[in-house]
C-alpha cells in the first residue's frame, strides 16, 4: 500500500517539530524521524492499529506511546492516509 499524509497530519509533525526542538533538537529529530517510520510501516500492515472513531484507525507509536497516528485505509485505491498526529495528552 501506499502511504500518503493529508495537510493537517503534516502540520501536526511540524509543530511537533518546533516545539520540542527549542529544548532539545536531537530528540525533535528522533522522535519526527520514529514517527515516519512508523506511518511508513502501515504500508505492510495497514490494519495493525485499532478502529477509531468515524471509522478511521488509531496506532499507539511504540516508541514513543503518548503519540498516536490517526488514519483511514482504503483498501481497493490501495492507499493509507495519515490523518492526524496526536498527543494523547491533547483533547480531540
Amino acid at each position: 500500500m501506499q502511504v500518503d499524509w493529508a495537510p493537517e497530519a503534516r502540520r501536526d509533525l511540524q509543530s511537533i517539530h518546533e516545539f520540542l526542538r527549542r529544548d532539545n533538537p536531537d530528540a525533535a529529530e528522533s522522535l519526527v524521524t520514529v514517527i515516519d517510520e512508523a506511518a511508513r510501516g502501515l504500508a505492510a500492515f495497514p490494519l495493525k492499529g485499532h478502529k477509531g472513531l468515524d471509522g478511521t484507525r488509531e496506532w499507539v507509536i511504540p516508541r514513543f506511546r503518548h503519540y498516536l497516528l490517526i488514519y483511514d485505509v482504503e483498501t481497493r485505491a490501495g492507499i493509507v492516509t495519515i490523518l492526524r498526529v496526536w498527543h494523547q495528552s491533547r483533547h480531540r
